[in-house]
């Protein structure tokens, strides 16, 4: 079960993303179609690519409700404020679907997932790497 603050996302903004990105495929994503869903991610001026993908839980989880229709984003932005030693991006996730009651929410889940691809502090190279086949 998740702990982290849920915020509410119009399930009409939703099932657009949801239909374009389709499921079992990594893509990207533009500022302005991420904000249908993370407003402050379209407005964020260090923002350097945001992925998505369409998920299937497998069961409830959270606030969440079963149904295989969860968008899962990653947000990519450069730190502006690096502490020494950190690498330059942070990568941020969010979970968003449909939940039991009829609405839709999302929640960040950053380093609360086991298996998730990239570090929550990371550098270009990885993000290229990752995304892009190494094309930086």
């Amino acid at each position: 079960m998740m702990n982290h603050k849920l915020f509410n996302v119009d399930p009409e903004n939703f099932a657009l993303v949801r239909d374009y990105i389709g499921s079992d495929r990594v893509c990207e994503l533009e500022k302005a179609d991420a904000g249908l869903l993370l407003p402050h991610v379209e407005r964020h001026p260090q923002t350097i690519y945001v992925a998505a993908s369409g998920v299937d839980l497998g069961e409830v989880y959270g606030a969440f409700a079963k149904c295989g229709s969860q968008v899962a984003i990653e947000w990519v932005r450069f730190e502006d404020k690096r502490k020494p030693n950190e690498p330059e991006c942070n990568l941020h996730r969010y979970l968003i679907g449909p939940t039991a009651d009829g609405n839709c929410c999302g929640s960040e889940v950053t380093g609360t997932a086991t298996g998730q691809v990239g570090d929550h502090w990371t550098d270009i190279d990885e993000v290229a790497s990752r995304h892009f086949g190494g094309r930086s």
